[in-house]
C-alpha cells in the first residue's frame, strides 16, 4: 500500500485480501446477519490510510479470533475470515449509528417484540453493542456488500484497474464474479443463514442488494413498514410514515429455509424505529 497526493494505491493482493474480510461475529451459525453497503471506516480518527492498513493487519494479527467461510486445515485469508470473537480484541468493531441501529433490531427480536421503543432505554444498547452484539456466543452477525468504503469517504486506487470512481468500481464488482461474491455466494448456499436484515438502501428506486439475492434465487415480495404481519398484529404498530421494503424466501441448495429483509439506509432519518420494528416482525413472521 503507497499514498500519493492524499490517495491510497492498492496493489491486487491488498485488495484480494480486503475483499475477502468478511465482518464481525460468528457469521456461519448466527441467526440473524446484519448486511450493509460498504464498511463506513469511522475508526482510526478520521486517518483512512491507517484504517485501511489495520484491516490488512487483522489477518496476522488476530488469528487467535478469526473465523473462515471455507475451513479446512490450513485456512487463507482468500478463503474467507471474519472477526469471530471481536470481544477478545479491543472491539475493533466501529461503534456508528447503524450499530445501534442493529442493537436496537436485536433486542427487539430477542424479546419476541415485547420490548420495543420506550422499552428500550439508550443504556441497554450501549451494553447490547458492548456484551451480546456480534460476539461468539451471540446470535448476531454483520457483514457488507461490497468490500472498500465509497470513494467520498476514501479515495483509492487499485493498480491495473482502470475504475477511479466509486460507482465504476461498483460496477466493476457487480459484472465479475470475484472472490468476494464467490465468498458471499458460498456463506449462504453453505450454512444456514436463516435470516439477513439488510440495509444497504435504494438507489434510484431500486434496492442496491436485490441484484445479489436474485442471483442467488430468492423469491421477492415487495412490503411496507404501515402494514404489520398478521400474526404480530397487537404486538406491533404499523409506521406512521410508511416506508417500501421487500421480503425475499428460498430454499437453500442444502435445504435452509432462508430470508432477506431488504430496507432503506439505516441512517440520515431514512428509517424510523417504527419502521425497524415492522421490518423484523415481516422478517421472521
Amino acid at each position: 500500500m503507497r499514498t500519493q497526493d492524499s490517495i491510497i494505491y492498492l496493489d491486487q493482493l491488498e485488495y484480494q485480501q480486503l475483499q475477502s474480510f468478511l465482518g464481525h461475529g460468528p457469521l456461519t451459525s448466527a441467526k440473524y446477519v446484519f448486511m450493509g453497503r460498504e464498511e463506513g471506516l469511522g475508526d482510526a480518527g478520521g486517518n483512512n490510510e491507517e484504517s485501511v492498513h489495520k484491516r490488512l493487519r487483522w489477518y496476522n494479527e488476530l488469528q487467535d479470533c478469526l473465523g473462515h467461510l471455507r475451513q479446512g486445515n490450513n485456512p487463507k485469508w482468500s478463503d474467507g475470515f471474519f472477526i469471530e470473537k471481536p470481544e477478545a480484541t479491543v472491539r475493533e468493531v466501529v461503534k456508528s449509528l447503524t450499530m445501534y441501529f442493529q442493537a436496537y433490531a436485536k433486542l427487539v427480536l430477542d424479546s419476541n417484540f415485547t420490548k420495543v421503543k420506550k422499552e428500550i432505554s439508550m443504556g441497554m444498547l450501549k451494553k447490547c453493542m458492548v456484551d451480546t452484539l456480534h460476539v461468539s456466543s451471540g446470535n448476531t452477525a454483520m457483514t457488507e456488500l461490497y468490500p472498500l468504503p465509497k470513494q467520498g469517504k476514501l479515495l483509492y486506487r487499485v493498480e491495473g484497474e482502470s475504475w477511479n470512481e466509486y460507482k465504476r468500481a461498483r460496477d466493476s464488482w457487480e459484472n465479475n464474479i470475484n472472490n468476494r461474491r464467490q465468498l458471499l455466494n458460498h456463506l449462504y448456499n453453505k450454512y444456514s443463514v436463516p435470516v439477513t436484515i439488510c440495509y444497504a438502501g435504494v438507489e434510484e428506486g431500486n434496492f442496491i442488494a436485490k441484484n445479489f439475492f436474485d442471483n442467488l434465487k430468492f423469491d421477492f415480495t415487495r412490503c411496507t413498514t404501515g402494514i404489520v404481519p398478521e400474526k404480530l398484529k397487537g404486538k406491533v404498530n404499523p409506521s406512521p410514515k410508511p416506508k417500501d421494503i421487500m421480503l425475499g424466501e428460498r430454499n437453500s441448495p442444502l435445504g435452509h429455509q432462508q430470508r432477506v429483509i431488504l430496507t432503506p439506509f439505516w441512517g440520515n432519518g431514512q428509517m424510523s424505529y417504527d419502521d425497524i420494528n415492522v421490518a423484523m416482525a415481516w422478517a421472521v413472521s
